[in-house]
C-alpha cells in the first residue's frame, strides 16, 4: 500500500497520506456520522470504522475528493447497519390488540373472566375440556 497518494485539493495536486487525510478531515467525517445517526457514540464508532476501511483501501482511492470518498464509505456502513436492524413484531393477535394496555405482567395479558373460564374448563385430571 502506498504511504501517500496524489490528491487534488482546490484544483491543485498535493501528495497526501491517509494519516494526513485523517488529520485534515476527521472532524468533518465525524460530523457527517452524527448527522446520519443522531448519536455521538454511534457516530464515533461509524467514523472510526469508515477511516479504518479508508486506510485498508487507500491504494484503490483515485485521489479526487478524499472527504467524499470516506463519506461514501461512512454512508454505506450506516446503510448496512440500518438494513440489518428489523423491529420485532408480534405475531400473536391477542397481544397485538391489547398492546396499548400491556404493562409487562402476565395478568395484563388475560382478564380475570378469561382466567376463571379457563380454570372452569379443567377437569379433575388437568387437561382442558372442550366446550
Amino acid at each position: 500500500m502506498p504511504a501517500d497518494l496524489l490528491v487534488m485539493l482546490s484544483g491543485s495536486a498535493i501528495c497526501l497520506s491517509v494519516s494526513e487525510a485523517y488529520e485534515m478531515f476527521s472532524a468533518q467525517i465525524y460530523s457527517y456520522a452524527y448527522g446520519y445517526t443522531q448519536d455521538w457514540d454511534q457516530a464515533e464508532d461509524f467514523a472510526a470504522e469508515a477511516w479504518k476501511r479508508a486506510f485498508i483501501y487507500w491504494d484503490k482511492f483515485d485521489g479526487r475528493n478524499p472527504v467524499g470518498w470516506v463519506r461514501t464509505i461512512l454512508k454505506n456502513l450506516v446503510r448496512m447497519d440500518r438494513r440489518s436492524y428489523r423491529p420485532v413484531l408480534s405475531l400473536d393477535p391477542y397481544i397485538d390488540e391489547r398492546s396499548e394496555s400491556y404493562t409487562h405482567t402476565p395478568r395484563s395479558l388475560i382478564s380475570e373472566d378469561d382466567l376463571d373460564l379457563a380454570i372452569s374448563r379443567l377437569d379433575s385430571d388437568g387437561p382442558v375440556v372442550e366446550a
